[in-house]
């Protein structure tokens, strides 16, 4: 817990306990750090329960963190105003000297550009002038609102929509298959019709007397010498 003055706050959402604690303590809501009253949540048996409000320990941030995150706010908002857009701008302090920054503007997508250059090209600036009187600090900058989050969310309709099983009726297409159709030396299955495969090889138990002449033939030819001594 911090050395700084602690107040207790109680509202039906986290939200409205850090505005209650915020007011009491006579700072912005941003600089405002809390921790949950984990008694509040407490039965009489010492059991975790629910609560229909929220309960929190508050004090006032360390100056120093504060001031960060603020020169980044207020360099971002006068930079929008500068860029002609209208927007609000606010900011959150993590742990580990992180700042977010996030910016609300109708006119989003102009601020971050196309393929994202202008918000880099923002986030640029910010690291170079308050980045430098701040070196131990990130800062994370996010543009949202607008036509960009209409469109963001048109691309998660359209994605639903694929991935959807089509429509009962529906003509499916099917990918038509190239190449050589099935058979020897093409790498798919194939199966010679049959009485076929005697008469390719020359095998006189399927070809026939033609075959078997054919066959005999055949042996003669290589010297066999069970078909020398038939002749």
């Amino acid at each position: 817990m911090s050395e700084q003055p602690t107040v207790t706050a109680e509202g039906a959402t986290l939200g409205e306990a850090l505005t209650l604690a915020a007011a009491e303590l006579g700072v912005p809501l941003a600089q405002v750090l809390h921790k949950l009253d984990a008694e509040h949540f407490r039965n009489q048996y010492g059991a975790m329960t629910g609560a229909n409000t929220v309960k929190i320990f508050a004090w006032v941030r360390d100056p120093a963190e504060y001031a960060s995150g603020q020169a980044a706010r207020d360099y971002i908002a006068e930079l929008v105003e500068k860029m002609g857009f209208q927007a609000s701008v606010r900011f959150r302090i993590r742990p580990g000297n992180n700042a977010d920054v996030r910016i609300d503007s109708e006119s989003a997508r102009f601020l971050v550009g196309k393929q994202g250059h202008t918000l880099n090209a923002i986030r640029q600036l910010l690291a170079e002038n308050v980045g430098r009187k701040f070196p131990d600090w990130t800062y994370h900058l996010d543009v949202v609102g607008g036509e960009r989050d209409r469109a963001d969310a048109g691309d998660r309709g359209r994605d639903r929509d694929r991935d959807r099983d089509p429509k009962p009726g529906s003509r499916s297409r099917s990918r038509s298959r190239s190449g050589p159709g099935p058979g020897p030396g093409s790498g798919r299955p194939w199966w010679p019709k049959p009485g076929t495969l005697g008469s390719r090889c020359g095998s006189p138990q399927a070809a026939g007397p033609q075959g078997r002449a054919a066959g005999e033939g055949d042996r003669r030819d290589r010297g066999d010498p069970q078909a020398a001594e038939q002749l």
